[in-house]
């Protein structure tokens, strides 16, 4: 429903209301020669913080979202494809749909608006996560404009998260 909701339709209503193409909706490639080695870069950058915060049990309490992904193989990679299309969609509707269609009225204070909802659908995760999403909402957004896609910071965020995943699974001796 994520990609359905916060994906699909938005991309659509830039389409066909607001008559953004692919990529000026932040949908298109953009620049993947910058794009794609800064997003894995900066996750490389971030897993040794991933590796610390595994350890945290506010973390190993919360994730795997799905309680039953360490049952087998088949549940682990069905629920971590599933969340990386999920991210889809809501990486398009923050660095796509909100960030490049305020960007003609905003300009770079797109970035900081929409990092706003972002920061606000963490509250409830753990504390670290929560105020680390303002933070990421920024290098995100920074992330989209300057490659010009949302796609490398869906690649970013879908890493992250399935590493996060996979050290608490980990830890727990699965």
């Amino acid at each position: 429903m994520c990609f359905l909701l916060l994906g699909v339709i938005p991309f659509v209503l830039m389409k066909t209301a607001f008559r953004r193409s692919s990529p000026e909706s932040g949908a298109g490639l953009g620049d993947w020669k910058f794009g794609l080695p800064a997003s894995l870069t900066a996750y490389f950058a971030f897993l040794p913080i991933l590796v610390l915060v595994s350890y945290l049990p506010e973390f190993r309490s919360k994730y795997p979202l799905f309680s039953d992904a360490g049952q087998s193989g088949f549940h682990l990679l069905a629920y971590e494809a599933s969340y990386a299309v999920y991210f889809i969609g809501w990486e398009y509707v923050f660095r796509g749909f909100l960030l490049f269609g305020l960007l003609r009225r905003l300009g770079s204070f797109a970035v900081l608006l929409q990092m706003i909802p972002f920061a606000i659908l963490h509250f409830g995760k753990p504390e670290l996560e929560t105020i680390s999403a303002i933070v990421a909402g920024i290098l995100l957004g920074f992330l989209a404009l300057r490659a010009r896609s949302f796609w490398y910071g869906w690649l970013l965020h879908s890493l992250v998260a399935i590493t996060n995943d996979l050290l608490i699974l980990w830890h727990r001796g699965g």
